[in-house]
């Protein structure tokens, strides 16, 4: 069985999740401190609300395997291919204004993204039903090319 991982990572997503948490933890904190249990409450809710979706979106792993393609944020959100399914494949740059956005993303026009800022490359994975999987990647074209071979 041949297996190939691509693990696209934003460090800048990293550090600024982590900062988030500090600085939210601050704000909980003081609120604490100055008899604010509502704030602190509401403070630390958001702050683990936006630290964890900084954290989760900012890792995106590929793996290509003999049965299937599959894409995942950490343990979050995972979208799974199998060969029937996919018609064809190109590595691409991402984007931006077909998405608007980084993570979890759908267009207009029913396609989905799973991308990660700071990762300029990506694969296009076109399905049997026209729709398009967009898939950021280190190294698009090593994924593509995987890819590729499986559909022959």
């Amino acid at each position: 069985m041949n297996t190939l991982i691509d693990r696209a990572t934003s460090r800048s997503m990293t550090l600024l999740s982590i900062a988030t948490g500090v600085l939210i933890g601050a704000a909980t904190l003081g609120a604490l401190l100055s008899g604010q249990t509502g704030a602190a409450a509401f403070s630390a809710a958001i702050g683990a609300l936006i630290g964890g979706a900084l954290w989760v979106f900012s890792a995106l792993e590929i793996e290509v395997t003999d049965a299937h393609v599959e894409a995942r944020f950490r343990a979050l959100a995972r979208k799974k291919l199998t060969w029937a399914e996919i018609a064809s494949v190109e590595a691409a740059p991402y984007r931006f204004t077909e998405f608007w956005g980084w993570g979890l993303r759908w267009s207009l026009r029913g396609n989905e993204a799973y991308s990660v800022i700071g990762v300029p490359g990506s694969v296009r994975i076109t399905l049997q039903s026209g729709r398009v999987v967009v898939l950021s990647a280190l190294h698009p074209n090593v994924v593509a090319e995987a890819i590729q071979r499986h559909l022959g």
